[in-house]
């Protein structure tokens, strides 16, 4: 007797590492921190700055006496 051949199914998995999980693990907590922070007002700042600026500037310079050079100083030698 001669038997039918029968019709067979191979199913191929393949084992993780977890790293997949670890990755999602890590944007969701930091999806947690996120939300947290903006709950509590962490991220909402002042969109303008503002700098005082004083009307007038004074500079004040020390008294300095400067001689002017004398006119019979040696005059450079030109370049050639």
């Amino acid at each position: 007797m001669e038997q039918e051949p029968r019709e067979r199914t191979t199913i191929v998995t393949t084992g993780s590492s977890g790293a997949g999980w670890f990755i999602v693990g890590g944007v969701v907590v930091a999806l947690v921190i996120a939300a947290i922070l903006f709950a509590g007002g962490f991220f909402e700042g002042s969109s303008t700055a503002s700098i005082d600026v004083p009307d007038k500037v004074t500079i004040e310079v020390p008294d300095v006496d400067v001689q002017p050079p004398a006119d019979d100083a040696p005059k450079p030698e030109p370049a050639q």
